[in-house]
């Protein structure tokens, strides 16, 4: 075998000498041998590639053995994986896994705490309950999962009754060893295995990446891209030890929630819809698009971490010599130091933002600072700068509304410093140093540098540590969820793009892909910036719009929207499967179904409502699958639909008031009558 499994590893034994291969059928009833070219043929239609892999596999190190009463094992260099026979082996691993499984449990859904319609839609739903006396647990019992993540295929002796038990309808098959697979097509029915998952409407998964993150990524998008609604209960199975599925799983545990973060509600859509159209009503638009030509001039990203605190006399000193940006709340203790940025970052849409902005502007001139905000934030914080530059967020309903006539920034969240690190790169930075983006804190508990909005007290602090992470500059930090999601954006971005040097001058948290360096080691330019050619070659490369050309845009967008059905089928599933059998849950699939195909149409109302529907469907489930008596799951479904019923027709009156608003404000732009006389027009 492969590094998975080396000689004195947990799991290996030393063996005797290999036996040759003999039948594998007919032992202690296990059926007749596999066939491996009908395993291998069966397995092309559900992973082409993995199937062309493990068919041009022409060196094999390790082997597979059995015995005369049919026992298996793989040996490699003499030494044994499994520690007794793989089937019996199996057998055991998964009685004792199901006895107390490792599985995802999502916190009892909270009405206060939960926006707009998906907390008033708990909130009717446990009143009701409390009114018919229905009760729920907060122990999830029930042993069937949507969600089957196995970290270790080995011989898959263990997936049939894992399949069977959990019920699932999505398998996420993690193996690093090719050889492993290899070997499982002679002792599994995977050919039987793939025509139940089929008949079942199992989704199936491969993963045969050997790094850590890799693995963990493209499971938590093989979540997302299934139901990550029903990630309550998910099974996290490990079938043997090993750093790269160990390091992964740990990663999986930390990550999860992250599959649910970021799918919008319904009133943060209209926030930003509203925002965006507020913003296109300027003479004309400048909007971030391709990517420009690399430039060779640093930037100083400035983030405003409790490490920026140190930072502030280098930054002065540096200043004439790189391009600054800052981002959020730096904007504040950069210009109370006398440092003038030269282009700053917003990405929030909300009123707090806008005050906050709104202070500093009051405070200081922002003149010759370039603002790069998204199209959707308040227009208070774009009214605060000169000719504002916008970008366009990815998923974004006010993208959606616009046609999206250029390319959205992407990723420009979850946090400004994803924004920031996304337009530098689209901007043409190719030498980038991060100040201040400690993605945490060294001090448990405190996130910002003094002088910030949230050190002055107009801002309250509400980030709160979750767990230590690696230190940047050794040692270790303190995390939170929302930087940890962030820090995991700012990595995958560091690892897609060649051609990039980022460096991290924080003292916060360590961030993979840039590399750790103390301001002192930093060789600065000898000669000042030319600002003024600098601002002449981004302004050359953005895209310019007309008011006018964009709001006609917008409205052709709202004019299909409103002949749409969008809600109408949505609400039409939800009262057929009310009006139904009440123990099926099909409705849960085909109401993701249509809001991912009314995503793939990029469809306006599927944007403003396919966040707040998918925490609405899985609030329900939560206590769905609590419920004290069974025996009452039909009367709870049937409370549960007609409130999701509501909650629908609700954001359908609201979104026909948006509408309106929206067509008033994107009405033409009136024509000056013209005094000219005829004799001045010829």
């Amino acid at each position: 075998m492969g590094a998975e499994a080396q000689p004195g590893d947990p799991g290996i034994q030393d063996s005797p000498p290999p036996a040759p291969i003999a039948p594998l059928g007919d032992a202690e009833g296990r059926g007749p041998a596999p066939d491996f070219a009908a395993n291998l043929a069966a397995l092309k239609d559900w992973a082409p590639s993995l199937q062309a892999q493990l068919a041009g596999l022409s060196e094999i190190h390790s082997e597979l053995l059995s015995d005369p009463e049919g026992g298996l094992d793989i040996a490699f260099l003499g030494q044994r994986f499994y520690r007794s026979d793989a089937v019996a082996h199996a057998r055991a691993q998964v009685a004792r896994f199901f006895k107390a499984p490792t599985r995802n449990l999502l916190n009892e859904p909270d009405p206060k705490s939960l926006k707009g319609g998906i907390g008033d839609f708990c909130q009717r739903v446990t009143t009701r309950l409390a009114e018919a006396g229905i009760a729920y647990e907060k122990t999830l019992r029930l042993e069937e999962s949507h969600f089957l993540v196995v970290l270790g295929v080995g011989l898959g002796l263990q997936l049939p009754e894992l399949l069977a038990r959990s019920q699932c309808r999505c398998l996420v098959l993690i193996e690093p060893t090719l050889e492993n697979l290899h070997h499982s097509l002679r002792v599994l029915d995977w050919a039987g295995l793939l025509a139940e998952a089929a008949r079942r409407e199992v989704e199936i998964v491969f993963i045969t990446d050997r790094d850590p993150t890799d693995i963990a990524q493209k499971t938590l998008s093989a979540i997302r891209g299934n139901n990550p609604v029903l990630t309550d209960g998910l099974y996290l199975f490990e079938h043997y030890p090993s750093a790269i599925l160990q390091q992964a799983a740990a990663q999986l545990k930390r990550e999860l929630y992250s599959t649910i973060r970021g799918i919008g509600f319904f009133e943060d859509e209209e926030v930003m819809a509203r925002n965006s159209v507020a913003n296109l009503d300027r003479p004309r638009l400048r909007l971030i698009d391709q990517t420009q030509p690399s430039r060779d001039t640093p930037l100083f990203i400035v983030g405003s971490g409790p490490s920026l605190e140190q930072e502030l006399d280098f930054l002065a000193g540096a200043a004439e010599r790189v391009a600054i940006m800052s981002i959020g709340t730096t904007l504040r203790i950069l210009l109370e130091r006398g440092i003038r940025p030269d282009f700053h970052i917003e990405l929030e849409n909300t009123p707090n933002c806008a005050r906050s902005v709104e202070a500093t502007a009051a405070e200081f001139d922002t003149a010759g600072i370039t603002l790069v905000a998204a199209l959707s934030v308040d227009r208070r914080t774009a009214d605060c700068f000169e000719d504002p530059v916008f970008f366009l967020r990815e998923e974004n309903t006010g993208t959606v509304l616009l046609g999206q006539p250029v390319m959205p920034l992407s990723p420009s969240g979850p946090t400004v410093a994803n924004a920031g690190l996304s337009a530098a790169i689209r901007l043409g930075f190719r030498e980038i140093y991060l100040f201040g983006v400690d993605m945490g804190s060294r001090e448990h508990g405190r996130y910002h540098a003094e002088g910030s909005v949230f050190s002055t007290g107009l801002l309250p602090e509400n980030r709160r540590a979750h767990q230590r992470f690696a230190g940047n500059f050794g040692g270790e930090a303190w995390g939170e969820a929302v930087l940890n999601w962030s820090r995991l954006y700012l990595e995958a971005v560091l690892r897609m793009f060649t051609g990039l040097t980022v460096y991290n001058c924080s003292d916060g948290v360590r961030i993979e892909g840039a590399t750790p360096k103390v301001s002192r080691a930093i060789e600065l330019p000898g000669e000042p910036l030319d600002r003024a050619r600098l601002r002449a070659a981004l302004a050359a490369g953005l895209a310019g719009f007309e008011r006018d050309r964009l709001a006609s845009i917008c409205r052709a967008g709202i004019a299909k929207a409103r002949e749409g059905a969008v809600l109408d089928r949505l609400i039409d599933c939800l009262r057929a499967a009310e009006a139904g059998d009440l123990a099926e849950t099909e409705w849960v699939h085909e109401v993701f179904r249509l809001l991912r195909a009314e995503a793939a149409e990029r469809s306006l109302v599927g944007s403003f409502v396919k966040g707040s529907v998918i925490m609405i469907l899985g609030c329900a489930l939560w206590y769905d699958k609590r419920l004290s008596d069974r025996s009452q799951l039909g009367a709870y479904r049937r409370i549960a639909l007609q409130e999701a019923i509501a909650a629908l027709e609700d954001f359908r009156g609201r979104l026909d008031r948006i509408f309106e608003d929206a067509e008033g404000s994107l009405a033409p732009a009136a024509v000056a009558p013209d005094a000219s006389t005829p004799e001045d027009r010829r």
